[in-house]
């Protein structure tokens, strides 16, 4: 019986070190990967959090499609004379237009509807739980990013993407606007893709560029603006 424990534990103790071993590996590529460089974000915060790790999905199934583009994460921008600011996940500038994300990597049935301010997620025999209305939260990201970009870009050009983790159930999602889609993750790449080809619009090099260099000052913000912000979205969903 003791040798039996002792086999136990030392095939618990062999799993345990590969683990770390594995750990430890990825935590020295990921470190040399562009989406570290790109926010700063630690290896532990990204595969621990929820929501960080469904925005680098997106940004990893984006970056080896469109490996041409360029991308900002988590560009925080004000409006000081309204009191207001907002988030943006994820940009991707392309020669096509500029894709504006946003990640809701959920689990769960999700109710929504363009028109009404809260969207719901719903799970069995669990509460209900509230989020501000997507597609009206990317719109607004949208006009803070057309006020940054100061007529350097046409909105005409500019699409906005609502991306749902696959672990969710899309229900009567019901919104009527140009340039919007609301998706799960695996429907992303058709979607954009479908948009990419049907663009008539086409930027140079040097545009995307200048886009990406106006931005990136967004995506370095002070704790203070952080915090001011996350704040703000509780009032507004409560």
């Amino acid at each position: 019986m003791n040798v039996l424990v002792v086999m136990f534990f030392c095939m618990i103790s062999s799993i345990v070190v590969i683990f770390v071993i594995f750990a430890i590996i990825d935590h020295v590529r990921y470190k040399e990967h562009k989406y570290y460089k790109l926010n700063g974000k630690k290896f532990y915060q990204v595969i621990s959090n929820r929501v960080n790790y469904g925005e680098w999905q997106i940004y990893c199934l984006l970056k080896k499609n469109y490996p041409n583009s360029f991308f900002l994460s988590n560009l925080y921008l004000e409006n000081e004379q309204h009191d207001d600011s907002t988030e943006i996940d994820l940009v991707m500038v392309h020669e096509s237009g500029i894709y504006v994300i946003e990640s809701k990597n959920y689990i769960g049935g999700i109710i929504g509807n363009g028109y009404k301010k809260i969207w719901k997620k719903v799970i069995r025999n669990r509460p209900q739980y509230r989020m501000l209305n997507p597609v009206w939260q990317n719109r607004k990201h949208i006009q803070f990013l057309c006020n940054a970009l100061d007529h350097l870009f046409y909105p005409d050009e500019i699409y906005s993407y609502i991306v749902f983790g696959n672990r969710s159930t899309l229900k009567k999602i019901k919104y009527n606007c140009n340039h919007t889609r609301v998706v799960k993750l695996n429907q992303l790449l058709s979607c954009i893709g479908y948009d990419v080809l049907h663009s008539e619009y086409k930027l140079e090099y040097e545009e995307m560029y200048q886009i990406y260099k106006t931005l990136e000052k967004y995506t370095k913000p002070s704790r203070k603006l952080v915090k001011e912000h996350h704040v703000r979205v509780s009032k507004k969903i409560n």
